[in-house]
């Protein structure tokens, strides 16, 4: 009896051991798919558009070009789709194709961060809600660098596009550069636009419409207007605007555009 238990006691504590000493399979694997990232990459074997279906984080590890004009880039077809393009360049044919860069169509939540798009008609499209753009400069585009819906845009660049810089609905704009489009560097409605630059560009620096707020823009030697408030209400605070062509603040009905006091837009 005393042996049969011995016996088991040691069984029990062999066992003890060894389910210590195996991590937990399941927190590992909850682990990794938190943290991991799909990297994309171009072959040779490689066909355009790169397809994201799935949600989770996605990064690139080289530059890709596309040579055709009519596809697009990458498309995003998934919510909660985070892409880092880490620090490389998207690149597209050039001329009068239709593919945009990276297209984002009637979804929620994806965040593009850290890189270049640049040779497509429209370099990046964001249709749906909830996105973020950070980092990211959209140049040399045929027609505009980036169009956005309800979206959050800092620290990015839209330069030297056919069209407009940055066309965006209902979204918060912050620390951009829009310079050297052809026609506005940033248009906008029911945005927030805060301590941005818009200049050289062919047409109005910044065109805004229906209850825009923008303050701390910086916007010179537009073709255009400097500054251009359509109706309905906006309110513009410490903008400062000069050598604009057609003038550096014009109104189309009431808005909020003082040129005195603490809240003065400075017309250099």
């Amino acid at each position: 009896m005393k042996s049969k238990r011995n016996t088991q006691l040691v069984l029990l504590t062999l066992l003890f051991i060894t389910l210590i000493s195996i991590p937990s399979v399941c927190g590992l694997l909850s682990a990794d798919e938190g943290d991991s990232q799909v990297e994309i990459s171009q072959t040779p074997s490689t066909t355009f558009p790169i397809v994201i279906d799935q949600p989770g984080n996605y990064i690139l590890t080289g530059d890709i070009t596309v040579s055709t004009p009519q596809v697009n880039g990458i498309e995003i077809m998934a919510d909660d789709v985070t892409l880092d393009l880490n620090g490389y360049t998207l690149t597209g044919p050039g001329g009068e194709g239709t593919g945009i860069g990276i297209s984002v169509a009637q979804r929620e939540n994806a965040e593009i961060i850290n890189g270049t798009v640049q040779g497509f008609f429209s370099g990046i499209n964001l249709s749906g809600n909830n996105h973020q753009l950070k980092n990211v400069s959209a140049c040399q585009n045929s027609s505009s660098g980036i169009e956005a819906g309800s979206s959050l845009i800092t620290d990015c660049q839209a330069n030297a596009n056919g069209l407009h810089g940055l066309m965006a609905t209902s979204s918060t704009i912050t620390t951009c550069t829009a310079n050297a489009n052809g026609s506005c560097g940033m248009h906008v409605t029911s945005c927030t636009v805060t301590g941005c630059t818009a200049s050289f560009n062919g047409s109005h620096g910044i065109y805004a419409v229906d209850k825009c707020c923008l303050e701390e823009t910086t916007i010179r030697d537009n073709g255009g207007y400097g500054l251009y408030l359509d109706p309905d209400y906006s309110y513009a605070i410490r903008n400062v605007a000069g050598n604009n062509a057609a003038g550096n603040f014009y109104q189309t009905g009431t808005h909020y555009l003082p040129l005195s006091g603490d809240e003065a837009n400075v017309d250099e």
